[in-house]
């Protein structure tokens, strides 16, 4: 397959290593580098191709073409665009400022770009830019304990990405641990066939809430509730029961 390219400018990439980089490793990050070029400039034409790679640890060089396009100037900087959008994501994950948002799709490739630096305690990742006028434009490097620090960072917020699975439960018995007599926050309780821990409650409406809690005129600890509810769950957790239907109370003590 042919590439028509142009003068454009280019992405060196140099893995320092001091012990061998296992095939799958490398393969896995060089393609990481790839998808998230794609991902960051939301371009189905252009891609990441290599056109060079030299001796030396592994040094390779990297431009943006398009197989069946002319290059059109719009690009011609691309690989810059998106050398700042790496520095700016390994900022953020190494606790440096930086405004740059991370989605789920970003903090998996980033996971697995920076595998080869993270396996070897010697090894450093250098990327440096160079544009059409043969300049530097960027040049930053990532450390063993830089990459390992991404990725234990990015892992962490995968965790905080992953959506909540809702499914419903119908007529079961929940009794409350925490409960406040008013419109805010802050109501906990049991549903012991789910889980033996306490999870924050929430109602369907006020007036819902009013009936159980705020109206009642008896002591709601002393007492079990059948309701219907909706369970959210992350990794198979509870995190959240919201209270859908109220059918009747029943003393803890019958």
């Amino acid at each position: 397959m042919k590439i028509e390219t142009t003068t454009q400018s280019e992405l060196i990439i140099h893995i320092n290593n001091q012990h061998p980089i296992e095939v799958l490793d490398f393969t896995q990050s060089m393609a990481s580098f790839a998808l998230e070029y794609n991902h960051h400039s939301k371009s189905d034409d252009f891609k990441l191709y290599i056109k060079e790679v030299k001796s030396g640890s592994i040094i390779a060089t990297l431009v943006a073409a398009a197989p069946t396009l002319l290059p059109f100037a719009e690009h011609a900087n691309s690989v810059i665009e998106f050398a700042t959008h790496l520095k700016n994501a390994f900022d953020r994950l190494t606790g440096k400022p930086s405004d740059t948002a991370l989605d789920m799709t970003s903090l998996t490739n980033i996971t697995k770009l920076v595998e080869p630096i993270a396996k070897d305690r010697g090894a450093t990742l250098n990327i440096h830019t160079i544009n059409v006028y043969g300049n530097v434009e960027n040049s930053f490097n990532v450390t063993n304990l830089d990459a390992n620090a991404i990725q234990n960072n990015a892992r962490r917020e995968m965790e905080g990405l992953k959506e909540p699975i809702s499914a419903y439960q119908n007529k079961v018995v929940l009794y409350f641990s925490q409960a406040r007599g008013d419109n805010k926050k802050g109501d906990k309780g049991i549903i012991e066939l789910i889980s033996k821990k306490e999870v924050k409650v929430a109602f369907d409406s006020q007036e819902l809430k009013s009936r159980m809690i705020i109206e009642a005129d008896h002591n709601i600890f002393d007492r079990a509730y059948i309701v219907d509810v909706k369970v959210q769950t992350v990794n198979d957790k509870p995190v959240l029961y919201t209270i859908t239907e109220f059918y009747e109370s029943i003393e803890l003590g019958d």
